[in-house]
């Protein structure tokens, strides 16, 4: 995992995070990065989320958070990896993600240093 997704974790993560949360999490990234080459799994993503919603809101995680957190997973998913299906998915893209971002009341400067983050890790991916 990336320095900056592991930052964007430790940020979000709830004080008490039981371990079934954890693998509801673990597993709800895995879903996301296989969605973003198959459309496959898409109603498993959302049922996943939704579980994993309650429990980390159930354990006094801020939602809110979690959903950077997911939005980020995903657009790093998106960015890094060609998908399988034709179009990529519509919240993963740059201004899906801005417009996200902003609504949620995010700090624009923070958005601007992971986009920049992963555009060079995808970089760093091209043979050279």
């Amino acid at each position: 995992m990336p320095d900056y997704l592991r930052k964007a974790f430790v940020q979000a993560v709830p004080k008490r995070m039981s371990k079934r949360t954890g693998v509801l999490l673990r597993g709800h990234l895995r879903l996301l990065v296989y969605s973003s080459r198959s459309t496959d799994s898409l109603l498993d993503v959302e049922e996943a989320f939704a579980e994993l919603r309650s429990h980390w809101a159930a354990e006094g995680g801020n939602t809110g958070d979690l959903l950077k957190l997911v939005r980020m997973v995903s657009y790093r998913a998106q960015t890094l990896h060609t998908p399988v299906a034709s179009e990529p998915a519509e919240e993963a893209s740059p201004a899906a993600l801005a417009q996200f971002w902003a609504s949620s009341g995010h700090d624009i400067d923070e958005l601007s240093t992971f986009m920049a983050d992963v555009d060079q890790e995808a970089a760093d991916w091209l043979p050279g």
